[in-house]
Order: structure tokens, then sequence, then C-alpha cells
């Protein structure tokens, strides 16, 4: 309901014989002197008194600070004051060179005021209103120095050159305040507060516009430009309000700045209690932190010092320097949080960075609980350590300093991994000190500097536990021992007894010695120092130095080297340290150039060794003279001897030196080969034969000379 505003009485009958008596005079020089006075009279009407003009029959419109309750001093009494027309006894002039140009039931009562139209407006009573104004409208008040209220209803300007423009109960009651216009009438019967109008409380503080808006006397220097309030369900209403000097609230609703020098722009329900805090707009949103910012959205809150909130929806910076960029969900408490110092939040929703120097760049449900860490995006990774880095990926936990999870998902770096880092995959486990896995699903590098490639499935993955130990790929793989390798393969294991060793792949080898090798294949073991394995099935080295390879090949002595082919199955195993070992049942070559044209063989099923003589593998063919051979035979010591290396075993033939002496063929004087030896007992022979062919013709020739000689 709004209040009764007095109005003229209806002309008719008693139409205004106006009449005007001019009373003049030299100007006056002393209060004794008669004042010029001009007076207008026309028809009576009712009088509303000027407080329930004001006030309104409810009583709901705002009481003035100083309450003109009509011209009551002794302003009056003396000087000029002009009165235009209007009914008589209506408005009232009654201070020096004052004037009532119009209307109705208006008082200028300080001097050099005037009034020019209206109802019930009022000028000073006190002498403080000096030199002051009101346009029109109708239960305005001016109780200041120089004072102005352009027009409206129920304006106040109550202080040294305040200015009301126009309006509804607007306000200026501080030294150079300014409300331009609007205001508002509280006309829910079930409000419990009253209607008001904007109000510039502070020195030197503006109100442009709109409704309600509240500059408080700490407001000096304050801006609010337009905007208004808030009404609830039960009509009470909160409106713009600055309580702080040098302030600005551009426009919007409900809105507040509490500090000096805070800025806010527009939007709803806005908080700026922090000094130098800026909130460009948006709903419910807070700055409370020296220096902060807030740009847009909704219940965002930067309390930190310096700290920034650009927009979306429940985000809190609440540290220095914290920055949250934009995200959280509309309606919900899932926003972003930074609450370390010089702490990051691109966006996102539910990310949370308690360090200083922390960053969150994106994604939903990450956490930065350390300093200078870091996670650029994904849905619930974790970072717990000073320098430590997930780049994306979803339930990543990085708690290990200078480390890092580059994506994948349920990705651990433990604490005792210092340094470490998982490129990608799942499941995944880092507790080493720089231990390193590339991708895979369920690996686990635990050793210091161990290292795991990939591999692994959907279960189970490789695990290299021993210090500075190697996994390329595979899965089921382990490695437990220091420096050790396994490039591939699957249930491949090297136990912690088998440091500096590598298995290269293959599936559900074993090796477990110092310096020992496996190639690959299937099931094989090396379990000597040094051993190796070259590949095949079912192979074991067990002497050190030991070789074994093929199929089912057992290297049970130290230095010995066995080999079997496919053929059978049964075991091939040396029986004696250093011993050579082979099964080739296809024959066996060697050969001694690299055309393969020379070299001995030893052919399938046979117990001997077989030379290459072919004659178009030779060349410089010279005939033999096998007397000659003969006797040099003859001559050739031919001794029975041990080699110094095979103890308790005979041997006979002749001494490489003199072989060579006596032939003259071979390498060297050092070694006799057996083709050689064969053709020297070849020339012998075929001598010995010739020999005994000619003996025989003798013999024969001697019988026969015989038994001519008997017939005689």
């Amino acid at each position: 309901m709004s209040h009764a505003r007095p109005r003229l009485a209806p002309l008719g009958a008693g139409v205004a014989i106006l009449s005007m008596v001019l009373t003049a005079s030299s100007s006056p020089t002393n209060a004794n002197q008669p004042a010029r006075t001009i007076r207008a009279f026309g028809v009576p009407t009712q009088r509303t008194p000027v407080a329930a003009a004001r006030r309104g029959t409810q009583g709901r419109h705002r009481s003035f600070d100083v309450a003109p309750t009509g011209c009551t001093s002794n302003y009056g009494t003396s000087g000029d004051y002009f009165i235009g027309v209007t009914a008589p006894g209506s408005n009232h002039a009654d201070a020096i060179d004052t004037a009532v140009l119009g209307g109705l039931s208006n008082q200028a009562c300080d001097s050099a005021s005037a009034i020019g139209a209206g109802v019930s407006n009022v000028i000073g009573n006190q002498g403080n209103a000096l030199s002051s104004f009101i346009g029109a409208g109708g239960s305005n008040a001016v109780t200041g120095y120089s004072a102005f209220v352009g027009a409206g209803d129920s304006n106040e300007a109550a202080a040294q050159g305040a200015f009301v423009g126009a309006g509804l109960n607007g306000t200026a009651e501080a030294q150079g305040s300014f409300v331009g216009a609007g205001g508002y009438e509280q006309n829910n019967e079930n409000a419990t507060t009253a209607g008001n109008g904007n109000t510039a409380d502070g020195i030197d503080s503006f109100v442009g516009a709109g409704d309600i808006n509240q500059v408080t006397s700490a407001g000096n220097g304050s801006f609010i430009g337009g905007g208004g309030y808030l009404e609830t369900a039960n009509g009470n209403t909160t409106p713009n309000e600055i309580s702080a000097p040098d302030s600005f609230i551009g426009a919007g609703d409900a809105n507040s700045a509490s500090a000096s020098e805070a800025f806010l722009g527009g939007g709803l329900g806005g908080v700026v209690s922090g000094q130098y805090g800026v909130l460009g707009g948006g709903v419910f949103n807070t700055v409370s932190g020296i220096g902060a910012f807030g740009g847009a959205g909704g219940s965002n809150a930067a309390s930190g010092q310096d700290s920034f909130v650009g927009s979306g929806n429940a985000n809190t910076a609440s540290s220095e320097g914290s920055f949250v960029g934009a995200g959280g969900t509309l309606g919900g408490n899932d926003g972003n949080k930074a609450s370390g110092e010089d702490s990051f939040i691109g966006a996102g929703d539910l990310n949370s960075v308690t360090a200083t120097g922390a960053f969150v760049g994106a994604g939903g449900q990450n956490s930065v609980s350390a300093s200078d860490a870091w996670v650029g995006a994904g849905t619930n990774n974790s970072v717990t350590a000073v320098d430590a880095f997930v780049g994306g990926g979803y339930d990543n936990v990085d708690a290990s300093l200078y480390s890092s999870i580059a994506s994948g998902y349920g990705n651990q770096i433990k604490a005792t991994a210092s340094s470490g880092f998982i490129g990608s995959g799942g499941g995944n486990i880092a507790g080493g000190q720089n231990a390193f896995i590339g991708a895979g699903n369920h690996n686990t590098a635990s050793g210091g500097g161990s290292f795991v490639g990939g591999g692994g499935n959907a279960s189970s993955g490789s695990t290299a536990s021993g210090e500075d130990s190697f996994v390329g790929a595979g899965d089921k793989n382990t490695v437990a021992s220091t420096e050790s390798f396994v490039g591939g393969g699957g249930s491949n294991d090297i136990s912690s007894s088998g440091a500096y060793s590598v298995l290269a792949g293959g599936y559900g080898n074993t090796l477990s010695a110092e310096y020992a090798a496996i190639g690959g294949g299937y099931g094989n073991e090396a379990t000597g120092e040094y051993a190796t394995v070259a590949g095949g099935d079912g192979n074991t080295a067990a002497g050190a130095f030991s070789f074994a390879g093929g199929y089912h090949a057992d290297a049970v002595n130290s230095g010995s080297f066995v080999w079997s082919d496919h053929k059978g199955t049964t075991v091939v195993k040396d029986n004696a340290e250093n011993q050579y070992v082979v099964r080739a049942s296809g024959g066996v070559f060697f050969y001694s150039n690299s055309t393969l044209t020379s070299g001995v063989s030893l052919p399938s099923g046979s117990g001997a060794w077989s030379n290459l003589s072919d004659r178009n593998a030779k060349t410089n063919i010279v005939p033999l003279d096998d007397a000659s051979v003969l006797s040099k035979v003859a001559s050739l010591p031919v001794s029975s001897w041990s080699y110094k290396s095979e103890k308790g075993v005979r041997h006979v033939g002749p001494m490489a030196q003199d072989f060579y002496a006596a032939f003259g063929v071979g390498e060297d004087n050092r070694h006799i080969t057996s083709i050689d030896e064969d053709g020297v007992a070849l020339a012998a022979i075929k001598a010995q034969q010739n020999e005994i062919a000619s003996l025989r013709a003798d013999v024969k020739r001697l019988e026969a000379e015989v038994s001519s000689t008997r017939h005689r």
C-alpha cells in the first residue's frame, strides 16, 4: 500500500479568486526594516500533515534523519521571500531569499532555498539547509547545506552538497553524496521490513539508479550504478550495499561490498569483503581475500589474498595466490578447491589442490596435496609428494618425490619410488627409486632402478624387484636379482641368486645363477654360474660355464658343451667336466673354409671322420717315388708314447718333427694329419708290394731252375 499523497480540492463554485498584494519597500538593511513580501491566496483545501504524507497511512516509508516538521525557526521574520500561486496558507517560504513557486503544502524554511512545485516538500528548519533546492515531487526533504532533490517521492538530501535526482525513498545523507533515481515501496502486507529507496550515506558516495541500493556512512567515495534487491518469499528484501570507502557496485541485485576499494560489477547476491577485491558478476559469489578476484558463475569463493576464481560453480580459492579458472556443477557443492598458496585449478569439478604451487589442469575429483606437484587432467587422480606428476587417466596415485605417471588407470607410484615413472596402462606399481614402467597392465617395478617396459594382462603382469633389473615385455615375467634382464616372453623367472644374468625370452624358463644366460625357448633352466642355454626345449645348463641347447640337453658338469637334436626323447648329457657332447643323428660337418668346400664330416650313423679327398678339390698333383717313401718309412723312428695331458693312455706313431723332416708335408712340424700319414703308409705299401712281386718272380724263376736241374 503506498502512502496517501495530498491532492488539490476540486474547483467548482468556489473557483479561486486570485488577489495579489504587493508591499514594496527598499532592500532591507537590518532586521527592523520591513520585508518585501509576495503572498498568494486561493481556495482552501485539506492539507495532509507532513509527517503523515512522508510516512503513509501504514507507516512503511522510512523516517528522515532530520525530521522537517514545518517552519518553526525565526528565519522567516525578515528578508525577501516568494510564494507562488496556491491555496491560501498552503505553501510556506519563511526564510531570507526563499521561494516556493507552486504546489501544495511545500515549506522552504532556510535561507536562499527554493521549492519549484510538488506536494509536502520541505527544505530545512534548523538553518542547516541554506542554498538548497527541491524541484518537484512529493514528501521530499532537504536538510543539508546546498543540497538538492530534483523530484520523486519521499527522497531526502540530508548533508552538505547531497543530491537526489528523482525516484522514491532515496536518501543522500553524507557530504557530496549522490542518488540519481530509482527507489522502492514495499507493498507486501506480510513484510517484516519497510520499503526503502536508494541511500547514499557516505561522503561523495554515488547511487545512480535502481531500488533499495545503499551506500552506508562508511562508504565514502563509493559508487552503486544501479540494480536493486532480492525479495524473499515473505517479502523481505536484501539490497545492493556498500559499507566501505572507494568501493564500486555496477549493477545487479543484493550485492555487497564491505571492504575499501572493492569492485563488484553485477550479478546477484555477490559479496566482496576483501580490500581491493574484484567480482565481475554471477550468482552468490564471494570475494573475501585482499586483492582477490571472482569473475562469474555461481557460489564461488575467492578468500585468499590475490586469489582468483574465473567462473563455474561452487569453486573455492582460499589461499594466497590460489587460482580456479572454471568448472564445478551448477546447483551443487561439487566445485573445485584451491587451498594451497599459489595453487592452480584450471577447470573440471571436485578437483582439490591443498599445497603450495600445486596444479590441477582439468578433469574431475583429482587431488594434489604436495607442493609443486601436478595433475594435468583425468578423473580421481591423486598426487601426494613434492614435485610429483600425473598427466591424466583415472584412479592414478603418485606418492613419491619427483616421480611421474603420464596416463592410464589405477597406476601407483609408492612413497619409496622417488623419481619413478609410469607411462600408461593399468594397475602398474612402481615401488623402487628411479623405477620405470612404460606401459601394460599389473606390472611392478619395486627394485631401485628397475625397469618394466610393458606387457601384462587384465589380471597379472611382470615384476622387476631386483636393483637395476629389467623386464622388457611379456606376461608374468619375474626378475628378483641385481642387474638382471628378461627381454620378453611369459612366466620366465630370474631368482634372487641370478645376479647379472640374461633371459632373452621364451616361456617358462628359469635362471638361478650369477652371470648365466638363456636365449629363449621353453622350460629351460640355467642353474650354473656363467652357464648358457641357447634355447630349445627342456634343456639344462647346471655346470659352471656349461652350455646346453637343442632338445633335452643337460650340461651337468662344469665347462661342458651339450647339444641335442630333436631325434628321440633320450636326454643327452655329459658325464665329465669340460666335455663336448653332441647328438646329431643326421651327421656332423666341420668346414674349414668360407665356401664350405673343405672340411671333415661324421656321417649319420658313422663312427669315423671323413676327410675331403675329392680330385676336383685338389691342385698341384705330383706322383710319388714309392720306393723312396718306403726307404724313408724304414728309417722313420716309430715309438710308443703318451700325451702329457692324457695320463695313462698309450699311443704308437712317429714324431711330427721326424715325419716332416722325412716327407715335408703338412701344415708344420708339430702336427701330422691323418690323410698325410695314411698317404705315406699307402705309398710304402705299394713299394713293398712291388718288392714282394719282384721277389716272388725271382723265387719262381729259381724254383724252375732247381726243378730243371733235378730232372737232368
